[in-house]
């Protein structure tokens, strides 16, 4: 469904459909807004749910339903760095992210995104979460760079999780710092399909 700039959305039901709808929003690029980027619709005046479970649903009837209101709620900030080794380096003429995540046995899965800017020995990341009391575990989930150009010496593709959880309770927490790893050596490789064997 899409949503206007002023939070406005409709949605068309046809005829022969009965039973309920569950409504789920998700917000892209929310934490400049510092807003939660998902939730539930839980009742009509009502925040935003954070978990399936509390969620309400909208029973489909013959007549028209008005109004539907999802308030989404603020949260609290996670936050941490990538850091490179001393003799590490990135110089990608490029825009390059990686992807980190953080999962709270309440709260569900939250990630973000880290931009490797050139030149730079360590890299921030932000998650935003509900403003619960809740422990993340939070993990660099890494990217597998496999462009032998000599624009890094660093590994990325190393999955890394935190060592002990993050509590979130009642402000911003700080979150774990992950080092990455010089690059020791590459290994490349061919997969071929056997003679005879076309490409479908």
């Amino acid at each position: 469904i899409e949503i206007d700039p002023e939070g406005n959305w409709i949605t068309s039901i046809p005829e022969d459909r009965t039973g309920q709808l569950y409504f789920y929003v998700y917000i892209g690029n929310s934490i400049s807004s510092n807003i939660v980027s998902r939730g539930y619709y839980s009742s009509a005046n009502g925040k935003a749910a954070v978990d399936y479970e509390d969620a309400v649903p909208v029973q489909i009837s013959e007549k028209e339903e008005n109004q539907v209101t999802i308030v989404v709620q603020t949260g609290y900030k996670i936050n941490g760095k990538l850091i490179l080794p001393d003799e590490g380096y990135v110089n990608l003429n490029r825009h390059v992210s990686v992807y980190l995540s953080a999962y709270g046995e309440s709260s569900g899965w939250y990630d973000t995104w880290c931009v490797l800017e050139d030149n730079q020995k360590s890299y921030d990341y932000t998650f935003l979460v509900p403003k619960q009391k809740e422990n993340y575990r939070i993990a660099y989930q890494g990217f597998d760079w496999n462009e032998d150009d000599g624009s890094t010496n660093v590994v990325f593709s190393e999955y890394q999780e935190s060592e002990s959880p993050v509590l979130v309770d009642g402000a911003d927490a700080q979150g774990p710092d992950f080092r990455l790893q010089l690059l020791k050596t590459t290994i490349k490789g061919t997969v071929k399909r056997p003679e005879g064997v076309e490409e479908s």
